[in-house]
């Protein structure tokens, strides 16, 4: 394996392990949770130190091997003087983070300063389009901040390193179960188990991530996300499932589902029940959202697993090789339909599960998006060809 590659493996770990799992166990005073600013589509959606914390050192240790490509992720983060970054430089991230360290005291001072700025959102999702066309490496710092603020294990770290509007490398790692799923190239999808030895050394076990076999909508598990306050996706929710004017909460729509499914399940930890699907725990995820940091690691590990990723269209998510059919910007807003749902399934009934999970719901949905979403008044027609099976 290619060492820089092997490098974002270990750095993940490391970074997971012991600079976000201190916060999850509420090693760190004080209090952990902030709530977003800047922009009214993000409700009250929280960052964490946590979130802040992993995106500036992630961003550290992938400078190392590619010190030229740009890394973005979910979470805002400042430029540094030159004080600030020799101490987060100075942080050694193969121990646990403890206040009783200088220069995680140091390091913690930064992000004390960042979390009180309220800047901590990325710019508009509408501003700065632009085509992919360089390298760079996508962040979610942590997948699931509404159950890490809990203290709730259902999160993760995601990343996908992306040349030329392609992804060629996407992974996964779930800190508290200590495993990764991961895609390096045109190689497998790999599920990874890690063990600490008593000598220090860390082994690996790998096992390949295999299409699990169709199930009737009787038996399968389903997650259908929505996973925290958002202006936008709740109208839009509202549009699909309530055309009518009426208020539903997300048990609302999973008791749609109730007669039709084994069990409909919400989710806060969005790549970590995909993590259920390569495990075969849920037959399919289908989740609102395309920003890069929601979709892409999870599409590029699904896509050689066997499974189909589409949007609710019937267009894939992906190209064959990983490409990346529409543009995104700096802040990660990555398409006209990202608001519209991408869906995580068996190709053999892929079709089948879309239109019951949302082509029965969308009968209405185009005029009342019109009217009360202005943002998709030019981009909300994709949504009247539900693929029908």
């Amino acid at each position: 394996m290619d060492k820089s590659i092997q490098h974002v493996t270990t750095a993940l770990r490391q970074i997971g392990k012991n600079i976000a799992l201190p916060f999850y166990y509420r090693k760190i005073d004080p209090g952990t949770v902030s709530k977003k600013s800047g922009d009214p589509a993000c409700g009250d959606s929280p960052v964490t130190y946590a979130d802040i914390a992993t995106q500036i050192l992630f961003t550290r240790e992938r400078k190392k091997d590619v010190p030229d490509d740009p890394v973005f992720g979910e979470e805002y983060i400042p430029p540094f003087t030159t004080e600030e970054q020799a101490v987060i430089d100075a942080l050694d991230i193969t121990r646990p983070f403890d206040l009783s360290n200088e220069d995680a005291r140091n390091f913690f001072k930064i992000l004390k300063t960042i979390i009180e700025s309220g800047k901590t959102l990325p710019k508009s999702a509408t501003d700065d389009y632009r085509p992919l066309g360089h390298a760079e490496t996508c962040i979610d710092p942590i997948d699931g901040t509404i159950n890490f603020s809990k203290g709730l294990p259902k999160f993760s770290i995601q990343l996908s390193s992306l040349t030329n509007g392609c992804i060629e490398a996407a992974w996964i790692y779930r800190p508290i179960q200590d495993e990764m799923f991961r895609r390096i190239g045109n190689g497998p999808s790999e599920h990874v188990t890690f063990t600490s030895t008593e000598d220090g050394n860390v082994l690996e076990r790998i096992e390949p991530i295999t299409l699990q076999p169709s199930k009737p909508f009787s038996e399968m598990t389903v997650v259908y996300s929505h996973a925290h306050p958002n202006v936008l996706l709740d109208e839009l929710t509202e549009a699909i499932y309530a055309p009518d004017g009426e208020r539903l909460s997300l048990d609302a729509i999973v008791k749609r589902f109730g007669n039709t499914f084994k069990a409909v399940e919400g989710t806060d930890g969005y790549s970590y029940d995909h993590g259920r699907l390569f495990l075969g725990e849920v037959a399919a995820v289908c989740g609102p959202g395309t920003y890069s940091w929601d979709q892409f690691a999870q599409a590029f590990i699904a896509q050689k697993a066997g499974y189909r990723v589409g949007f609710i269209d019937g267009e894939d998510f992906l190209g064959k090789s990983g490409e990346i059919p529409f543009i995104h910007a700096p802040n990660g807003s990555a398409h006209v339909k990202q608001t519209g749902g991408v869906l995580y399934a068996h190709p053999e009934n892929w079709e089948a599960l879309n239109w019951e999970l949302n082509g029965k719901h969308v009968a209405g949905f185009h005029e009342v998006a019109r009217r009360k979403l202005p943002i998709l008044r030019a981009n909300a027609s994709f949504l009247q060809t539900v693929v029908r099976p």
